[in-house]
């Protein structure tokens, strides 16, 4: 009986060497690998935060194991490769930084919404990737192995977690039990090129006009409080971060952020002596509720430093009261939230302070909040992904029930095209509709704002406020 002739694979090329052992999936030799690394180098593998030296050596290791155990893989890989793969599937974050995808050139997002299903977002649009985790756990240990270098942890019993990478990139992570098992995990890295940005560039990208920018320095350099509201995304930060950059440097500047820091104001000089007066802050979470430094704590701090200005990230909760009494006391405060549209600011301001006084009236937080913020920016980000500067407003007074306001300016969406290719443009522009009230112009005036700067500002329209 002849005996039977079993068909094997080519071998494989590791270096020059060639190997005629079976081939094995991928899968099969990062769990072998992983094992032996875990049991023969595993202070090097958990210690590791990306050094030079310890890289080169589990590099070495992982190669010496593949030599010895003549391990290859079955589509085809040579030695380098396959060892730059696992490597980065034990040590760094998978194809996330063998790919470089958060340092490609226009990189704004990289969401997971499940272990197979990885999508990009940069500035050109959005795609699926073909490269994902190789499975529910894989995409989990990674995750967590992110986490864990900013000193974040995540599990069952705390499932949500959100830190920063950094660079301005901010990681959001949720996993079982508040999602699917099958799903393993789910993400969201975000950049928020925040310290990048400039006049040019904003004008430049239509975020807004030139005269628009310049009447925003003019209000913030005079210390007239406002609050940036918009959606995720949509650039508030960003253009809060603009305008206290334009600050002169004899400004004391305190910044409050919520557990990862985007913003940076240090100014140096030709020497790198730091000549701008700033100091950052970020909230501290803790198991126990009375070792928590929450943005309201932060801003009791910040009253004592003396600040000219105070900024304050992502409110979304009681810190709104905290905020409106600083703003109200004489300091000028920039502040950003989540909301819908420019009037409606108004109503979430409101609502958020309710969460620390709840006996207050409506009508008397309304007026609280428009005399602690006067200016309202809203942005938004458009279908094309450009970000706008959709609407600025100068809320006069609160009757009725109504927010009366005028718009300064605003972005007029003309039409919305779609190429053959699928591109996506937005064409529009940005016009002023009104100057500012009397009232803000006499406190620019006290504020020590020049008159014929003020001037430009005010040329009054004729034009009735509106209400919302």
């Amino acid at each position: 009986m002849p005996i039977p002739i079993q068909t094997q694979k080519a071998p494989i090329n590791l270096t020059g060497i060639l190997y005629s052992s079976q081939a094995e999936p991928y899968e099969h030799i990062l769990t072998k690998i992983q094992i032996h690394m875990k049991d023969n180098y595993a202070r090097e593998l958990s210690e590791f935060k990306g050094d030079n030296d310890t890289e080169k050596f589990l590099r070495e290791c992982i190669q010496k194991y593949l030599k010895e155990n003549r391990a290859g893989c079955d589509n085809g890989e040579d030695l380098e490769s396959l060892t730059n793969r696992l490597f980065h599937d034990m040590a760094e974050h998978s194809f996330i930084s063998r790919l470089g995808i958060l340092d490609m050139d226009g990189f704004e997002e990289l969401n997971g919404n499940a272990w197979n299903d990885i999508e990009l977002i940069t500035s050109e649009g959005y795609k699926k990737l073909d490269e994902t985790f190789l499975n529910p756990q894989q995409a989990v240990d990674v995750i967590k192995r992110i986490l864990s270098r900013r000193g974040v942890t995540i599990d069952n019993g705390m499932p949500y977690a959100y830190g920063d990478m950094g660079k301005g990139i901010r990681i959001t992570v949720a996993m079982p039990p508040i999602v699917d098992e099958e799903v393993g995990i789910v993400f969201s890295i975000r950049k928020v090129d925040v310290n990048n940005i400039s006049e040019e560039k904003l004008i430049q990208k239509g975020s807004a006009a030139k005269e628009e920018l310049e009447m925003l320095k003019v209000l913030v350099e005079r210390k007239i409080s406002m609050a940036f509201g918009g959606g995720t995304g949509s650039g508030k930060t960003t253009t809060a971060a603009w305008l206290l950059s334009t600050l002169p440097t004899k400004y004391r500047l305190f910044t409050i952020e919520e557990s990862s820091r985007e913003i940076d104001l240090i100014k140096r000089d030709e020497n790198a002596k730091i000549i701008s007066r700033v100091v950052h802050t970020l909230t501290m979470t803790s198991s126990n509720p009375q070792d928590a430094i929450d943005q309201t704590r932060l801003l009791e701090i910040a009253l004592r430093f003396h600040p000219d200005i105070i900024f304050m990230a992502e409110m979304r909760s009681k810190e709104a009261f905290a905020v409106q009494e600083a703003a109200r006391t004489g300091h000028g405060v920039l502040a950003t939230l989540h909301t819908k549209s420019a009037p409606a600011t108004y109503m979430r301001l409101m609502t958020l302070a309710k969460q620390a006084q709840p006996t207050f009236a409506d009508d008397t937080l309304m007026k609280m909040m428009i005399e602690a913020f006067p200016i309202i920016i809203y942005q938004k980000q458009l279908d094309d992904g450009s970000r706008r500067i959709m609407r600025v407003i100068e809320a006069e007074k609160y009757k009725d029930g109504e927010v009366i306001y005028r718009t300064l300016w605003r972005f007029v969406v003309e039409d919305t095209v779609t190429n053959s290719d699928g591109f996506v443009k937005v064409i529009g522009h940005h016009e002023r509709l009104d100057g500012i009230s009397k009232t803000l112009y006499d406190e620019l005036i006290e504020n020590g704002c020049p008159r014929r700067t003020a001037d430009k500002l005010y040329a009054p329209t004729g034009k009735e406020s509106e209400c919302a």
